[in-house]
């Protein structure tokens, strides 16, 4: 966790606590195609930016060790613990 938040560029860093909020807080795991959507949304313009969905670094690689897409296109925690740590370090 911390060396996702001391990441060089403040994109990733932005785009990897975003995304780990989403799945920390899920009810279910969250397929690839719904993140990017819910990435797109831009709630302070009150609008969809498709340009925004995709993210500039596979979430794998965004997120460390952390988080891993599955081959059915699911996007989930590694591990409970995982889960845990990330709501402490907050």
């Amino acid at each position: 966790m911390r060396t996702i938040l001391n990441k060089p560029v403040k994109a990733q860093r932005e785009e990897a606590k975003m995304l780990l909020g989403w799945l920390i807080y899920a009810k279910r795991p969250l397929k690839l195609h719904e993140v990017q959507t819910m990435k797109s949304i831009n709630l302070a313009k009150r609008e969809v930016e498709f340009e925004r969905r995709h993210f500039q670094v596979k979430p794998e690689e965004l997120c460390e060790s952390l988080v891993s897409v599955r081959p059915d296109g699911s996007v989930e925690l590694v591990h409970l613990t995982a889960k845990v740590y990330a709501t402490l370090v907050r």
